[in-house]
């Protein structure tokens, strides 16, 4: 087929196998869900209206019409009961799961001309398991002082209401009604605790009497019974439950300490990454490459995602209070409003940031994203993008079920409820949240787990695998909190974490962003619908299938646009906000490339002579440093010397030395001394030169090594050079002859003022030539003379097997053999060491200039005992 030719033209095997076989993946994955995910055993009998309905005739029996109040819906989950009851799955708790199931139905009405709210609790099945009538939306207030005691020691507490004995027989009423239709033993409820509260709205008092259910089955669970009465009116009857802490402790999935500690890991990552995302988004508007506009467009769209699951789902059920269905309805929308600007502009702004640092460090990663996002949606580039990350993502689904293999047939392993999930089962449009959902939960992974990971390490993840490996490790602790969706053992949290982490950088280092954003929201929708395929319910079963059918048609959209849309170019769709990042990108891409010619016209090995130690470094305080540097042979006994001076001129500065070395070859077969060299290199130089570069200092340097000579010329204050001998003295400029030589022309009538010396070296005499970016470090002539010192002496040690360079202990050489044979290896490394010192002492004094030193030390004779 034609588009699978476009999907995989340039995959290898393996990625074409991962694709064809995507489908199994995610079958597989869904089946594993069926079978080991305990949210698939909760059989919802009710969809939402089913439920209201339900509710609405259980009101109308206690003789509350409620046809024409506000009405809102939700489930929620328990988990420490969910796992008490799957531990003890084998002994007879069905009594306390049918009066305190693990999953409950609230259906809450409002009137909002009495302040009224009235809530039922139903089960799964919809069997109504408890209600609350809120007489007024004041708060209540303790009455008499007393706020809790037991009813028959009620004469040494306060004297008894008029009205206690009818509200004492009410409540016994409810009682023998719940224990009759659980069938519990009335005896099995101990003397009722009595808290008594005032609602100044209504003026009466509200009696809470909690009674203590006695079930030797279900020792580790403490069961009350709480019916609270008005005058002789019951407004509430509901079961709780309170599992003993140090059994929970050992025994619940979500009680375990090391998932929390996992988020708690994840919860300071996440504020770092997010304190770096804003820090990052303020340094790029700065660099006028900050993505305002998208960063708004990423705000609006997940902002109006969460304001739609808001208002699809009774999050907020019901705002008792407010004086009107109009005000409610205001407080709602202006509230949800304000919440989902605010978390949608903080996306945004974290999302834009990072961005901005993907798009400058990996080119191309976003142009099937900039498509999306700029109305290219029929194109080439979102149709493979969604393909591919379809298919990833039904790997992940199955990478996600497998570590529940490991815990199968544990009644304390496994996974838990989902209850944040069962929250938006009950939203007025069921099919609509499946696929609001997913694209909500991918960004959030995305954003925590690869963007601002990318962002943090982006100029280090090439350089080095260590980073690469700290960037998985990152990204797995990013995705502890959108992995724990539900209860789960920490190992289990690892791998679901981890196997997350490999397809979101898979994903994006072979492919591209958009794929690794789908792939992260597949298993999310895979996931929800499952849910909502396996309820008894019809409407919520049709709910799934209509969302599955709803991303049929897309894939189908996009299989038929791999063959028939049109590939757009990176150039096509970036963004105005880019324009100034792909300038400087091109510029640092041109400088890199000034920067590869400048090192390539420094010697990449330095020459070797028997009876001479060289050493030669550069470090440029920016991409391209001013100084330059070359060491060559003159003939089989010479070596020469060549060290230029750029200041902190840069890219300019190395252009200019890269030329003064063209004409400098040349005139070494001349026959010319070093000043004359200096002086007529300097004069072919200053046309070049404004008059800030005046000042271009060369040194050039011819060591004999044959006569044991060192001469050198140099003009300007640096580069300067500090000759160390054997004894410890050191020499620097104070024997230099300063002379004039005039170089006066048709075209120029400068004179040079050039300094020249030349020494005779003994045995263990060195050179240093330094640039003055390593003299600003350094205060006086005296750390000058010790940084010579220490990267050109050689100490014999006691026991004559080891030699000790600048601090390091390094294998030891014959010194008594004439001459002693070159061993250029530590003088490297010392003089590495050094420049390392002074390039953080650079740092720490705000100094940007290049540390440039060439070292030459003579070794013919054998050194003094």
């Amino acid at each position: 087929m034609r588009f699978i030719e476009h999907l995989t033209a340039r995959a290898s095997l393996i990625q074409r196998i991962v694709f064809w076989l995507a489908p199994l993946a995610c079958l597989l994955g869904i089946w594993f869900t069926l079978r080991h995910d305990p949210n698939t055993k909760i059989d919802l009998r009710l969809d939402r209206s089913a439920a209201i309905e339900r509710a609405r005739e259980y009101a109308a029996g206690r003789g509350v019409d409620v046809s024409t109040w506000t009405s809102g819906c939700r489930a929620e989950a328990n988990n420490d009961r969910y796992s008490y009851f799957r531990i003890h799955e084998n002994a007879d708790t069905g009594v306390l799961r049918r009066l305190t199931p693990e999953v409950f139905i609230n259906v809450m009405f409002a009137n909002y001309e009495t302040g009224e709210v009235f809530a039922v609790t139903l089960a799964p099945d919809g069997a109504p398991v408890g209600f609350r009538h809120n007489l007024s939306d004041a708060n209540s207030q303790t009455a008499g002082g007393a706020v809790t005691f037991n009813v028959d020691e009620l004469t040494h507490a306060v004297a008894p209401s008029a009205t206690l004995e009818v509200s004492r027989a009410a409540a016994d009423a409810e009682l023998t009604r719940i224990a009759g239709e659980y069938g519990i033993p009335l005896n099995s409820f101990s003397t009722p605790v009595l808290k008594e509260t005032r609602t100044p709205k209504i003026d009466e008092v509200t009696r809470h009497f909690t009674y203590r259910l006695n079930l030797p089955e279900s020792s580790e669970v403490e069961v009350n019974q709480l019916i609270s009465v008005v005058g002789n009116k019951i407004i509430q009857s509901k079961a709780t439950t309170k599992v003993d802490k140090a059994y929970a402790k050992a025994n619940f999935l979500n009680h375990q300490i090391l998932n929390t500690i996992a988020l708690s890991f994840y919860g300071v990552l996440l504020a770092v990454l997010v304190i770096y995302g804003l820090y990052r988004y303020l340094q790029l508007t700065r660099q006028k490459e900050v993505p305002h506009a998208r960063s708004l467009l990423i705000a609006a769209v997940v902002g109006l995602i969460f304001f739609l699951i808001a208002m699809q789902t009774d999050f907020v059920i019901i705002a008792p209070g407010t004086p009107s269905r109009i005000a409610f309805w205001m407080t709602l929308v202006l509230g949800g409003g304000f919440v989902t600007l605010f978390m949608g502009l903080g996306i945004g702004i974290v999302f834009g940031a990072g961005e901005g640092t993907v798009r400058e460090a990996y080119p191309g990663k976003l142009t099937s994203f900039d498509a999306l996002l700029t109305g290219r949606i029929f194109s080439r580039n979102v149709a493979r993008s969604v393909l591919v990350g379809v298919a990833l993502g039904s790997w992940l689904v199955l990478l996600q079920s497998l570590p529940t293999l490991f815990w199968l047939g544990r009644a304390d392993g496994g996974l838990g409820l989902a209850s944040n999930l069962f929250e938006i089962f009950y939203g007025r449009l069921t099919p609509l949240l499946p696929l609001l959902n997913p694209p909500l939960h991918s960004v959030m992974v995305v954003i925590s787990g690869l963007l601002l990971p990318l962002a943090l390490f982006h100029r280090r993840i090439r350089a080095d695998r260590r980073y690469f490996a700290v960037l998985i490790l990152l990204c797995i602790v990013a995705n502890f909190g959108t992995v724990q969706t539900q209860p789960m053992p920490f190992l289990a949290l690892v791998m679901q974490s981890t196997a997350l982490a490999l397809v979101l950088l898979a994903s994006f280092f072979f492919y591209d962003l958009l794929t690794a954003i789908v792939a992260a929201g597949v298993p999310a929708l895979v996931t929800f619908v499952t849910y909502l395929a396996v309820q008894p319910s019809t409407s919520l079963r049709q709910a799934a299938w209509v969302s599955v059918g709803i991303v049929i048609v897309i894939l189908l959209i996009e299989i038929y646009l791999m063959a028939r849309g049109r590939t757009y170019t990176e150039d096509d769709v970036r963004p105005l906000y880019a324009r100034h990042l792909a300038e400087r990108v091109r510029m640092q891409s041109e400088v890199s490339a000034a920067r590869e010619a400048q090192v390539r016209l420094m010697p990449a090995v330095l020459p070797q002579l028997a009876n001479l130690s060289i050493a030669a470094e550069c470090r440029p305080a920016r991409t391209v440093g001013g100084d330059f540097f070359d060491v060559f042979s003159l003939d089989e006994k010479r070596i020469g010397v060549f060290v230029a001076e750029g200041g902190e001129r840069g890219l300019e500065a190395a252009l200019t030395i890269a030329f003064a070395k063209g004409f400098l070859m040349p005139r070494l077969q001349s026959g010319d001394t070093p000043g004359e060299i200096v002086c007529s290199l300097q004069t072919r130089l200053s046309p070049l030169l404004d008059l800030n570069q005046s000042a271009l200092g060369l040194t050039f340097a011819v060591f004999d090594t044959g006569a044991g000579t060192f001469t050198y010329a140099r003009t300007g204050d640096y580069p300067r050079v500090v000759i160390r001998r054997t004894n410890g003295d050191i020499i620097s400029g104070d024997t230099e002859r300063i002379w004039n030589l005039d170089t006066a022309s048709p075209d120029s009538s400068s004179d040079c003022s050039i300094r020249e010396a030349q020494f005779t070296f003994e045995a263990g005499d060195a050179a240093v030539i330094i640039t003055d970016g390593i003299a600003k470090t350094l205060t006086t002539d005296a750390g000058l003379a010790k940084l010579a010192t220490d990267i050109t002496r050689l100490d014999r040690k006691s026991n004559g097997k080891q030699l000790t360079v600048s601090g390091a202990n390094l294998p030891a050489q014959d010194l008594s053999l004439k001459p002693v044979a070159r061993d250029d290896i530590p003088l490297r490394h010392a003089l590495a060491a050094a420049l390392k010192v002074q390039a953080k002492r650079a740092r720490k004094l705000g100094i940007e200039d290049d540390l440039t030193a060439v070292v030459l030390r003579y070794d013919f004779a054998s050194l003094p005992a």
